[in-house]
Parts: structure tokens; C-alpha cells; sequence
């Protein structure tokens, strides 16, 4: 992994172009890229409660235009802040997943180590 992957994004997009070309991903390297995005994972928390924020302020106007609760959901969830909410959310699993996969790998080649296989 480079110095230049300092972003969730250019880290994942690291992980994807290497899973991609099939290119082997040592233990020590994936658990790096783990320990970074977990790190780094904040600053996806803050966006999406920046965007769950808006997307509020749009409901609360949609409730308020709309005839009926549904009308206004059914509003909110055309519009393409409900969207990129969505695909937010998406992101941060991912990044924890990443973490928890990184972490089982660890685990698992720790153990072959000592175990000599």
C-alpha cells in the first residue's frame, strides 16, 4: 500500500484493484489497510450525519407540502439526497466490514504460524 492512500476512497479503490487483478493481499498489508480505514472511517460517520441532516430538513418540508405521510415518503425517497444517504450508509458497512475481514485474516494466519501449517 502507498502513502498516497490517505482517504477511505482511494484505499478501497486500492483493495478493489487489487481483488480485481488477483493480486494477493498479504496479511500485514490488509490489516494495515483495515487499521486506516477504521481510523478514517469518522470522517464517513460526519459526512453522513451532515447528509442524514439535510434529508431531515427536506422531510420535515415534504411533510409539510405533501397531503399524506406516504405522498411524502414516496417524495423524499425520488429525490437524489435519498440516494447518496443510501449509498453512505452502504460505504461505512462496507469499511466495518472490511475492518472485521482484515481482522479475521490476521487471525487466521497468526494461528497457522504457530500452529506451523
Amino acid at each position: 500500500m502507498n502513502d498516497n492512500l490517505r482517504s477511505c476512497d482511494s484505499i478501497i479503490e486500492w483493495l478493489k484493484t487489487q481483488q480485481e487483478n488477483r493480486v494477493p493481499i498479504s496479511p500485514h498489508l490488509y490489516l494495515e489497510a483495515a487499521t486506516a480505514l477504521n481510523i478514517l472511517s469518522s470522517d464517513e460517520v460526519d459526512k453522513l450525519i451532515d447528509m442524514e441532516s439535510k434529508l431531515a430538513v427536506l422531510r420535515a418540508t415534504a411533510m409539510s407540502t405533501e397531503k399524506t405521510a406516504v405522498a411524502a415518503k414516496i417524495f423524499i425517497e425520488a429525490m437524489p439526497e435519498y440516494g447518496e444517504v443510501r449509498k453512505q450508509r452502504a460505504k461505512i458497512e462496507m469499511i466495518k466490514e472490511a475492518v472485521r475481514l482484515a481482522k479475521k485474516t490476521a487471525t487466521l494466519k497468526s494461528d497457522e504460524m504457530r500452529n506451523g501449517l
